[in-house]
């Protein structure tokens, strides 16, 4: 079975190889670590936001060491995941390097089974300067690429960073660094649930078809049980695969009577369902992921009328109104907006 152990206590950080060891928050980002820590002003107070420039131009490192179960040291495979680095950032456990991640928007993961003990691992994240990362790149081009928004140096365009960090017309410039998202450690064995989609393939108001798409990743051959249900119990269905060494996809198909439909706000409720995806080898349980979604059609319609062409959304065959709107972020320094925040 897969288990996760979260890698968020403990942690410190500084200015590279500058002055002592501060305590940090994870996740999170350098700006709320060093006002945490009294070393800078609210940043959203009065002028203070031109006072801490500075901190885009340095390189942060942090650092935490944790313990380890002893069955950990057994499993076939660990690995270190980090959900979100923000964003040039070299990685060491136990002062091996185990990655480069380069950019903010993605996952990153590194098998570091061989390099864990027991007791005492030290795992260590170094950032460098997004503007002295990507400055260079921006000189070797005999022309400037567009960044209306960037209130700095004009680096933005050349880095997987978010847009806004760099400043815009509504917001102020703090080009942040940090472990912003979740960092674990994931332990499996033989084989694992890498992802699921679910996609709804026909939809009447009597029934719903539904195909579970599952990506599978698996250490050796051999066979496998595959399976899948709503977790109120209203349909299941399973099947015998065939699993190959490395990543694989298969499929599942459910038929949902009567199905509850989704729908967008003040056209009727917004029903979720919740799929269980289980893998298992005879009575022992490989893995299982659960995923939460809404069924609904969604068409585009585009017709010829006295106007020109429509260009209209209709959801289970109800045509919607919409209207341009934007969202910009709720906080400059996204870990701390909650689930809370947001509603």
């Amino acid at each position: 079975m897969k288990n996760l152990l979260f890698l968020h206590q403990n942690w410190t950080f500084r200015q590279k190889d500058q002055g002592e060891w501060l305590p940090a928050t994870v996740p999170g980002v350098v700006h709320t670590d060093l006002l945490a820590n009294r070393r800078i002003g609210d940043p959203f107070f009065g002028t203070n936001e031109l006072e801490l420039q500075w901190i885009e131009d340095q390189d942060w490192e942090y650092r935490t060491v944790f313990s380890l179960p002893a069955d950990w040291l057994s499993r076939q495979h660990v690995e270190l995941v980090f959900k979100g680095l923000d964003t040039y950032a070299s990685v060491y456990l136990n002062d091996k390097r185990v990655l480069e991640a380069n950019n903010m928007f993605r996952e990153w993961r590194a098998e570091v089974g061989t390099l864990l003990n027991t007791d005492q691992n030290e795992l260590r994240v170094s950032f460098r300067s997004p503007i002295r990362e990507d400055l260079p790149k921006k000189q070797q081009l005999p022309y400037e690429l567009p960044a209306g928004g960037d209130q700095g140096q004009k680096t933005s365009p050349f880095t997987r960073k978010a847009p806004y960090h760099f400043g815009w017309d509504w917001g102020p410039r703090f080009v942040t660094c940090g472990i912003w998202q979740p960092v674990y450690l994931e332990a499996w064995d033989a084989a694992r649930i890498r992802q699921v989609q679910i996609v709804a393939r026909g939809i009447q108001p009597e029934k719903a078809t539904v195909k579970v798409r599952v990506e599978i990743e698996a250490d050796s051959a051999g066979s496998a049980r595959l399976w899948a249900g709503t977790a109120e119990g209203e349909v299941t269905t399973a099947r015998e695969i065939r699993l190959a060494p490395g990543k694989q996809t298969h499929e599942l198909m459910l038929e949902i009577a009567n199905p509850r439909l989704w729908f967008p706000r003040g056209y009727g409720e917004q029903a979720l369902y919740r799929f269980v995806i289980k893998l298992s080898d005879g009575a022992q349980l490989l893995d299982e992921t659960v995923v939460r979604t809404g069924l609904r059609t969604l068409e585009l319609r585009r017709e010829q009328d006295e106007w020109g062409e429509s260009f209209m959304f209709i959801v289970n065959g109800i045509p919607v109104y919409a209207k341009g709107a934007n969202w910009i972020p709720a906080d400059n320094f996204l870990p701390r907006v909650t689930r809370r925040r947001y509603r």
